[in-house]
């Protein structure tokens, strides 16, 4: 089976905006985030966000880089 990663806060990822900095998921909101994007803080929906897709069966070998929430 395979899954995509929930984006980790502070990490830089490609994006349909360009390359980005995650820093939270907006509260009340379905699908927006905040990021950071050539230094201004915007509202954007997570889904513009290319994060990686893994196996399952790899998703031990990333404990370091778990996201564990807030």
């Amino acid at each position: 089976m395979k899954m995509r990663l929930k984006p980790l806060r502070g990490k830089v990822y490609d994006s349909a905006w360009g390359f980005i900095q995650f820093i939270e998921p907006v509260r009340g909101s379905r699908g927006l985030c905040r990021v950071l994007m050539k230094e201004k803080i915007e509202e954007v929906d997570v889904d513009g966000i290319r994060l990686p897709i893994i196996d399952t069966k790899d998703y031990e070998k990333i404990a370091d880089e778990k996201y564990h929430g807030d």
